[in-house]
C-alpha cells in the first residue's frame, strides 16, 4: 500500500558514544484544524484514521485537503508536535531514558519510507547504500533494547500468585506489584 499522507517522523543523533537523542514527531493538525470547527467535529465523530490495503476502504479522520497540508512531506517545512528524549545505553543491562521534552516545532522531512522499504533496511544488516540505513538499523536495535528490558522489568514487577486451596477446581489469582 503506497501511503498518500505521512502523519510522523523519527530523528535521532549520537550524543556521544552509547547516548542517543531521539525525536519522535508527529503532524500538528492544531495549526489548522481549530477546536469545535466543523472539521474537528468531524474528525471527533470519526474518532480515528483506518489505513487499508485497498484506497476505497481507507478511512482517514480528516479531510484529504486538510490531511496534504499537514503532511510531512520530504523537504517542505511542516508543523509538529516533538518528543524529544535521550536513551543511554552505557550499561548494556539498564538502558535509560532521560532528558525527556515535548515542544510544538517545524520540521523538515529529509526523507520518506514505506513499512516494506524500512523492512529491507533493517533485514539487510548494513548491505543497503541509503545515507538513513544507519540511522534505522539504530533505532531498531534501540527500540528491540527498550522492549526486552521492559518485558524483562514487567515480569518482575508483576508476579502473579496461585491458590490452589479452592475446592471448586477454579483457581483464583491475585497480582502483586513489587
Amino acid at each position: 500500500m503506497e501511503e498518500s499522507f505521512v502523519n510522523h517522523g523519527f530523528s535521532i543523533k549520537v550524543v556521544k558514544q552509547n547516548i542517543f537523542r531521539v525525536g519522535v514527531h508527529v503532524t500538528d493538525v492544531s495549526r489548522i484544524v481549530h477546536k469545535d470547527d466543523e472539521i474537528d467535529a468531524q474528525a471527533q465523530y470519526r474518532g480515528f484514521s483506518f489505513p487499508s490495503t485497498t484506497s476505497a476502504q481507507t478511512n482517514f479522520m480528516l479531510p484529504d485537503h486538510i490531511n496534504h497540508l499537514c503532511s510531512l512531506e520530504q523537504n517542505r517545512s511542516r508543523y509538529a508536535i516533538s518528543v524529544f528524549f535521550e536513551i543511554d545505553q552505557t550499561d548494556p543491562c539498564n538502558i535509560r531514558i532521560t532528558d525527556k521534552r515535548i515542544y510544538r516545532t517545524i520540521i523538515k522531512s529529509s526523507a520518506h519510507y514505506n513499512y516494506i522499504e524500512i523492512e529491507n533496511i533493517i533485514n539487510s544488516q548494513g548491505i543497503i547504500d541509503d545515507i538513513f540505513a544507519d540511522d534505522i538499523q539504530i533505532l531498531f536495535r534501540l527500540s528491540k533494547k527498550l522492549k526486552f528490558q521492559r518485558l524483562r522489568m514487567e515480569s518482575f514487577a508483576s508476579p502473579v500468585s496461585v491458590d490452589f486451596t479452592t475446592t471448586d477446581g477454579i483457581m483464583k489469582t491475585k497480582k502483586h506489584i513489587l
